[in-house]
């Protein structure tokens, strides 16, 4: 099964010239610092990673093959007679319930389309009352059009995607850094600062929970604003 997935060379120190050091300076301000990709547990295809693996490999010395492993091939008759009565269990579940998930392999055939998917189409091709006013359209078109910065899209054109909420306003919050959490790597990458979002108010869970997930659920150091966000 194919992954989106990379791995990195081991890097390798060397010597540079002044120039060269100015300039790895400069890229750190917009590229992750090299322990960032060092302590990750899963690298993901992106440009970024790609742009670190073409650095790496550049200053990496020749390709060496390394000595292939022979594998000892496991039938499915002797893996099955060492498995414990928990493990064969969840093996016929499994199998009762269509097996695993094959769709990510090449010239798979996929899963089959529900019994009722000419009703579904039916129903997605009717034609829907619009769920806006002409005159909030025209005002949307205006102002979208003369928002030109970030901070005039989200303080003028959001509110009105967000149409007229009924949501408590102590759930809704934005454009504080959310340092309260725990880091996702080695603390290298700065607190996210999400300019809207939308969450719970801490009251409305267990005291105890809420101090057990403290750095898990609440973004803020601010214990009354909102936590547990799940809409951005």
């Amino acid at each position: 099964m194919h992954s989106n997935s990379i791995s990195f060379p081991q890097k390798r120190q060397r010597s540079g010239s002044s120039a060269e050091i100015s300039q790895g300076s400069k890229r750190k301000s917009s590229h992750p610092p090299v322990a960032y990709w060092d302590n990750l547990s899963k690298i993901w295809l992106t440009a970024e990673s790609l742009r670190e693996l073409d650095r790496r490999t550049s200053s990496a010395p020749g390709f060496q093959h390394a000595e292939l492993k022979k594998e000892h091939l496991h039938f499915a008759p002797d893996f099955l007679r060492d498995c414990s009565p928990t493990r064969l269990r969840e093996i016929k579940s499994l199998a009762a319930s269509g097996g695993p998930d094959l769709t990510g392999l090449r010239n798979s055939k996929g899963l089959p389309e529900p019994n009722n998917m000419e009703e579904v189409r039916k129903i997605l091709a009717r034609p829907r009352d619009s769920q806006i006013t002409r005159s909030n359209f025209l005002k949307f078109k205006r102002v979208e059009a003369r928002a030109s910065k970030e901070k005039g899209v989200t303080s003028l054109v959001i509110p009105i995607l967000d149409g007229e909420m009924d949501d408590d306003p102590k759930c809704v919050g934005g454009d504080y850094p959310f340092s309260n959490l725990a880091p996702l790597t080695d603390g290298t990458l700065p607190a996210a600062k999400p300019d809207h979002h939308f969450g719970a108010r801490p009251e409305d869970l267990n005291r105890q929970i809420r101090d057990e997930l403290n750095h898990y659920i609440v973004p803020s150091t601010q214990s009354d604003l909102a936590m547990l966000q799940n809409f951005f």
